[in-house]
């Protein structure tokens, strides 16, 4: 990760343990070459050559400890090269492009199509996956898993049909995919933090 001035950093997790390496860098050319590398400030990279950046930055170190008058020119072409490594390695390859777009195809669907029952295995495999990498990628894409999601858009569509009086709970957890009412209620309370009684009063002021 890429970070810019004034940016928070966490490093880590205290219960897993964990490791890192960085560099502090200052100057003009260094947002010239992050643009040159296609590389965006504050975007986790995930996959990068490990290997690579620990090279370049003992090459780094031994050039600060030699301080003659090349070291200044060698330190600008180790960073420099080192980010174009990693922008190669960020491009996504066409195989990628084609997966991200089955995974907003299938983002769309469970938006549009929410009330409709819906299995993992249907979903990983419109994308060719299996379910437990189709779950990773999806997550990885979106920030939550697929059955999340489709939670998400009943409940916000549930609260939305809350303010037709006509209509009672149990046909509103009929309209978003839910036989059971009370498996509903409790899906609905989770989210919103009320259940759909109280946030129906709290609606309509009653």
């Amino acid at each position: 990760m890429i970070w810019s001035p004034g940016e928070h950093q966490k490093y880590g997790d205290s219960q897993l343990g964990w490791s890192h390496s960085w560099m502090h860098c200052d100057g003009t050319a260094i947002s010239r070459w992050l643009k040159q590398a296609n590389l965006q400030p504050n975007t986790i990279y995930p996959n990068m050559p490990d290997a690579h950046w620990v090279d370049a930055l003992s090459h780094v170190f031994d050039e600060l400890k030699q301080h003659d008058a090349y070291a200044n020119q060698m330190i600008l072409n180790l960073v420099q090269n080192a980010l174009l490594t990693f922008g190669r390695h960020a491009r996504p390859a066409p195989e990628d492009e084609n997966l991200k777009n089955s995974l907003h195809d299938i983002r769309r669907q469970l938006e549009m199509d929410y009330d409709q029952p819906v299995t993992l295995d249907e979903l990983a495999t419109q994308t060719g996956l299996s379910v437990s990498h189709f779950c990773a990628r999806f997550k990885q894409v979106f920030g939550s898993s697929a059955i999340e999601y489709l939670i998400e858009q009943r409940m916000q569509q549930a609260a939305y049909l809350l303010y037709d009086r006509n209509l009672k709970i149990q046909d509103i957890a009929k309209r978003v995919g839910y036989e059971d009412v009370f498996h509903f209620s409790k899906l609905f309370k989770k989210h919103h933090g009320v259940s759909p009684r109280a946030l129906r009063k709290q609606q309509l002021g009653d």
